[in-house]
């Protein structure tokens, strides 16, 4: 039975109100723009996103399980967020490894960015130099390898 007092303008099935303040929530299921979600006391209802909200954030929380908070909106509930429970960028406790998982990455720093691992390193400045240290460097390439230089010194 559809509550009496709930917003003419909420989707159908909708808690009218959730009451004071933020409730966590799990994600259940997207449907176009909108998302079922299952409140902590057992309540579902369905909600959408408030603005500034990134629908891939609610998505990566539909698929890990990830907990959601809600609030009452002008036209019902509305997704206001995600609750973070682990540090970011998370590193896998089992064998120690950060894992990035995208089309492409980039890194942008004002000064410069270096990566370490043991006694090698890889340094990219802002007047252009880029570095690679270490004891060994072996380049392994399955066609051509061309370097473009105006001066090339070799010890």
């Amino acid at each position: 039975m559809r509550n009496p007092k709930a917003s003419k303008h909420a989707p159908e099935g909708n808690v009218a109100n959730l009451g004071a303040g933020i409730h966590a929530a799990t994600v259940e299921l997207k449907t176009g723009r909108s998302y079922r979600v299952k409140l902590l006391d057992g309540r579902s209802t369905r909600t959408t996103l408030a603005h500034g909200v990134s629908p891939k954030l609610i998505d990566e929380c539909l698929r890990s399980r990830r907990l959601v908070m809600l609030a009452d909106g002008e036209r019902g509930p509305v997704i206001v967020g995600a609750l973070q429970t682990s540090l970011v960028p998370q590193i896998h406790e089992d064998t120690g490894a950060f894992e990035v998982d995208a089309t492409q990455i980039q890194l942008r720093a004002d000064a410069s960015i270096v990566l370490r691992v043991g006694t090698s390193s890889l340094s990219l400045a802002k007047s252009g130099v880029a570095r690679i240290e270490g004891e060994q460097m072996v380049i392994d390439v399955a066609a051509l390898l061309r370097v473009l230089a105006t001066k090339v010194e070799l010890p």
